[in-house]
């Protein structure tokens, strides 16, 4: 479920709420976002969500089993349970 392109990047709460009810029980989101650091390669400050904003979201919104892996080298990418 890609992330509705026309939403602000900061405005994810209210979208991750609705994830649990289009996906499969047990079910595992994947979150890949860049990363929140000035690496010559991310997105300007102010741009970015931070790691522990994300995680935040996903907890509230009924998440678990949170757990981040460096995959990329720019990205990160967080991982969770419905």
């Amino acid at each position: 479920m890609p992330y509705p392109p026309n939403k602000r990047r900061h405005d994810v709460a209210p979208y991750f709420g609705q994830v649990p009810s289009s996906a499969k029980s047990s079910g595992t989101v994947a979150v890949v976002d860049w990363t929140d650091e000035d690496n010559g390669r991310s997105p300007a400050n102010g741009r970015r969500v931070p790691e522990a904003t994300i995680w935040s979201h996903l907890s509230g919104a009924g998440f678990k089993d949170l757990g981040s892996h460096q995959v990329y080298e720019f990205h990160q990418f967080i991982a969770s349970q419905i």
